[in-house]
């Protein structure tokens, strides 16, 4: 009455087997092609593909704040702006000059701009604005900082603390 496949009831039989790694290997082969298949095309240069990279992004976040620490310490009382509304310029090309820092290097290996780059603080209302404008050889950009004189300040300006 019973035939012989139903008498290996908690056993795979090599039909059974063989099925299944055949599913298994198939799933696996579409994981791996379908995202390829599905991701969208990108025309792009390659300076712009590997602007986009975390490595990338954490040099260029690290030269930023080489600067904006620079500027820190280089923005005391004397170099400050008297009015509001005007500024008080150092490139990058200046601060090497003065051994304040070292040429800053990009992920190509390549310096950046040292004309190009630079800190400019404005007296506004509030304190002071800080610009820290970063050019290498592959991105431009700049980071905005408030500043102003507060008690817990260790150089004549620093950034707000709402810690405290």
């Amino acid at each position: 009455m019973y035939s012989e496949k139903h008498n290996h009831r908690g056993f795979l039989s090599k039909a059974s087997l063989l099925k299944l790694l055949l599913f298994i290997s198939l799933i696996c082969l579409l994981v791996w092609i379908l995202p390829k298949a599905i991701k969208p095309k990108v025309i792009s240069n390659s300076k712009s593909a590997k602007t986009n990279s975390p490595f990338t992004s954490q040099v260029y976040t690290d030269n930023l704040e080489k600067m904006k620490d620079v500027a820190l310490t280089y923005y005391t009382e004397e170099n400050l702006p008297d009015e509001i509304g005007k500024s008080n310029t150092i490139t990058l090309n200046d601060m090497i000059k003065e051994n304040k820092i070292t040429t800053l290097m990009d992920n190509n290996n390549k310096s950046c701009d040292v004309d190009n780059s630079y800190v400019e603080i404005t007296k506004i209302n509030e304190g002071y604005l800080l610009k820290i404008n970063l050019k290498d050889s592959s991105k431009e950009d700049y980071l905005l900082v408030h500043l102003g004189k507060y008690s817990y300040c260790k150089t004549d300006i620093c950034k707000i603390d709402y810690t405290r």
